[in-house]
């Protein structure tokens, strides 16, 4: 029989004699926490809260047998308080147990069947352990207990993850028909109320791939009303799906009139244009439908036009060009031409208007490749010029530094690759630009250390060709001058993330193991970076420098033990939050992580690091125990 910690009227006092053990857990001083346990405890040994607590404070302590000693006893007296289940709850995640989480919830919902409380803890209990049948069984009985929408939802869910998790393809279909139907169920008797859960709806359906029906739910009053003013948008990708492209490009049309920069409209509206230019039927009742690349065009150039004075949008501006690059796939430039004009000169176009942006480059790149190689190499000048720069301009505000680099790095991309010699000479200029520059600029304590410079690209074209140079030339003198540079805007600028990165490759080829450890060291990589960034470094830092290279590979291996375990706290707010698209977005992350070949290749050679050169995992930090068990939280 469970015991019973206190009666409710002495709940004032048990949360004084247990807020100073509250306190020291929270700022991590776990023996004071111990001692503080211990005084209660010798007060009212009975008191199941600060066993609870004490056992937390035993294991942080590394006590992992007295810890777990305690624990035992806790759970054979099957505890039903709130408070000492959420400390048991912390110790065995700790511990990495979480399947004796569900056993004490289990036993808790037997002493008390009708607490609410405690069966969403049992579900969350069950989430940590991907027991997704459980899950459903779980949330049915809460929404019995109470009727509440997101419960329900909760066991809709718990049944998709089952059907998504199995490979018989049969089974798949059952659980899936069975969600449809709980849903189905729900939109019958008009107890739809949220967002989440039609888009839950919505995933079942895709997952059966039926079109027809979704399509038919978003364009019915359900979807309407659960998320107004985006059914247009909404049926995008299942008119697409049914092949309804005259459909398609009226529903893309209207939504271009409304937002001319929107590319994730612009995209479907040019397959609908292109899949009506290959049938052979005209449909002459609806004149409006963009059936022909002329009348494609007219309407991309009356988009531009609409466009109020001084206030230019990419996004038409980028149409004209992914139409001359479909135009030139589909009937091999020849029309194109004839339509549109030279792409060349709707690149360096794009470029005079948009190049005071940091991403007009990104944009062109694409586009650069459908100009013909020798045109392109001939011409690679204007766009160098086409605002009146050449490479030995001298722009003295942010926005024509910009524009300037912009052009300098279109030309780059353009023009053939240089030699040696040219390569140098760009690059002292390119030095000379940002030397100028940083003798101009106000000194790095003037300006946020989060604000990044225009003129910190010249410093890394500068080092790109300084690389360039060394490589040809074979001599690593260039890239001693690229490291000035970069070592110079690194520090003047600490957010430019493009020369700390171009530091770390360059100090590798140098093979100068100890200064790429302290140019990863400001990258300040953390959580998933360990795995991304730690690649191009911490892979190479054996070799490189073997004294430094067990603290950093034991922090990326370290991220790899913890990374599941921190991971099924996210899939828990998931479910709170009612964010069911997140589940399935989770459960592909962690299994893309855990298929790393860099996951298989650090833990045989990850020695054990100091403690204070590890990684930390979230739970060992001054929050968490306040936030989770905290009575005051509850209030």
């Amino acid at each position: 029989m469970a015991v019973r910690p206190q009666h409710m009227h002495d709940g004032g006092i048990v949360e004084r004699r247990l807020r100073p053990i509250y306190d020291w857990l929270d700022n991590g001083v776990n023996k004071k926490a111990l001692q503080e346990a211990e005084k209660v405890l010798k007060k009212s040994p009975t008191l199941q809260a600060a066993r609870a607590l004490k056992a937390l404070a035993l294991l942080r302590l590394g006590k992992k047998c007295e810890a777990q000693a305690v624990l035992e006893a806790l759970a054979e007296e099957k505890p039903s308080d709130d408070t000492t289940l959420q400390a048991m709850t912390i110790s065995y995640r700790e511990s990495q147990q979480l399947q004796k989480v569900c056993e004490a919830y289990e036993a808790a919902v037997r002493a008390e069947p009708g607490s609410e409380e405690l069966h969403s803890h049992l579900f969350m209990a069950y989430v940590r352990v991907g027991d997704h049948r459980a899950q459903q069984r779980a949330a049915l009985q809460l929404y019995r207990i109470a009727p509440k929408n997101p419960y329900y939802f909760w066991a809709v869910m718990s049944v998709v993850l089952q059907a998504k998790s199995t490979e018989d393809v049969s089974k798949k279909g059952i659980l899936l028909a069975l969600a449809q139907r709980m849903v189905d169920n729900f939109i019958t008797e008009n107890k739809m109320e949220a967002e989440q859960e039609a888009r839950l709806y919505m995933m079942i359906l895709e997952l059966q791939e039926k079109w027809e029906d979704l399509l038919a739910f978003v364009e019915g009053p359900v979807y309407a009303q659960l998320v107004p003013g985006s059914t247009l948008q909404a049926s995008i990708p299942y008119l697409r799906r049914l092949g309804r492209w005259r459909k398609l490009n009226l529903v893309c049309k209207d939504l271009l009139w409304e937002n001319q920069d929107r590319w994730d409209y612009y995209m479907p509206y040019f397959d609908s244009v292109f899949e009506l230019m290959k049938s052979d039927e005209r449909d002459e009742s609806d004149g409006s439908a963009d059936d022909t690349a002329e009348k494609c065009h007219e309407f991309i150039c009356s988009l531009v036009e609409s466009v109020s004075a001084g206030r230019a949008l990419r996004g038409p501006y980028l149409a004209r060009l992914e139409l001359w690059r479909r135009l030139a796939a589909h009937e091999a430039g020849g029309s194109a031409a004839a339509l549109l004009g030279s792409a060349r000169a709707l690149c360096v176009q794009y470029l005079r208007v948009f190049a005071a942006k940091p991403c007009a480059v990104a944009d062109l790149r694409p586009y650069l490749a459908i100009i013909p190689q020798q045109e392109r190499e001939d011409h690679c000048r204007d766009f160098l010029t086409c605002l009146g720069f050449d490479e030995n301009s001298e722009p003295d505000n942010a926005a024509d530094i910009q524009r300037h680099v912009s052009c300098v790095c279109a030309w780059r991309l353009c023009a053939p690759p240089p030699d040696a010699a040219a390569s140098l000479a760009l690059a002292h200029a390119l030095r000379a630009h940002y030397l100028r520059c940083v003798r101009a600029a106000p000194a790095p304590a003037a300006r946020s250390p989060t604000d990044s410079s225009p003129a910190d690209a010249y410093a890394t074209l500068a080092a790109h060709h300084y690389c360039y140079a060394a490589v040809q030339l074979q001599e690593a003198g260039p890239l001693v001058q690229a490291l000035g540079v970069l070592e110079l805007c690194a520090r003047r600028s600490p957010a430019q993330p493009h020369a700390k990165l171009l530091l770390l490759a360059i100090y590798h080829m140098l093979g100068a193991g100890a200064a790429a450890e302290t140019a990863f060291a400001r990258l300040e990589a953390k959580h998933v970076q360990l795995a991304s960034l730690g690649w191009l470094h911490a892979a190479r830092l054996p070799a490189a420098a073997p004294a430094l290279a067990p603290a950093r590979l034991a922090d990326v291996h370290t991220f790899y033990q913890h990374h599941a375990k921190d991971s099924v706290e996210q899939l828990t707010y998931a479910y709170k939050y009612g964010t069911f698209e997140k589940l399935v977005e989770l459960g592909a992350w962690r299994a893309r992580l855990e298929a790393c070949a860099w996951a298989a290749l650090v833990p045989p050679c990850a020695p054990r690091a100091p403690p204070s050169q590890t990684w930390r995992p979230p739970h060992s930090g001054t929050r968490e125990t306040r936030s989770s068990i905290s009575p005051t939280s509850w209030r």
